[in-house]
Order: C-alpha cells, then structure tokens, then sequence
C-alpha cells in the first residue's frame, strides 16, 4: 500500500464508496424504464421499508413518491406503491 492510497482511505467515512449491490442497480435500471407516472405496488408492506429505494434511485437522476395506501386502486389491498415522477435525469 502507498502512502498516497493510505490518505485516500482515511478520507473516506466508513460505509461511504462502498461498492453498490447488484440487486440494488437491478431496480435502479428497471425504475429508469418506468415512465413519469408509472409505478409499483409492494403489499403488505410500510413506506419506511422501502426507503432504501429512494438513495439509489436519486443518485441515478431518477425521482420517486413512496406512499402508504390503505386499499391499492388496482389489487385492493394495503401496502405501499411507489411512482416515477420527474427528476433530473428527465430535464434535457
């Protein structure tokens, strides 16, 4: 190791560079897909479990709304549903 890759390390906060998981950059590539207003739904789950989208999602350009509903409009159960709205990487 180099003295120069030893300040490197140093400088950089645990837990932050770290190497994005595959399973992540898998949504991440499919929600680029989505078209603005398109979405998901996930049943039987709390907004808060799926914060973990919204970092990825938004370091790739992409914006999205995560809301608890009570009854979902097309499955008719609760969870959480989760839509592309505009973001940076839609501005050209």
């Amino acid at each position: 190791m180099h003295r120069d890759d030893d300040a490197r390390m140093s400088a950089v906060p645990e837990g932050v560079g770290r190497k994005p998981d595959e399973i992540i950059l898998g949504y991440v590539e499919q929600f680029r897909t989505y078209k603005i207003g398109h979405s998901f739904f996930v049943a039987g789950y709390q907004a808060s479990d799926l914060e973990f989208l919204r970092k990825p999602f938004e370091r790739a350009g992409l914006k999205c709304s995560i809301r608890q509903v009570q009854q979902d409009a097309i499955y008719g159960v609760a969870g959480v549903r989760v839509v592309r709205v505009e973001g940076p990487e839609d501005e050209l």
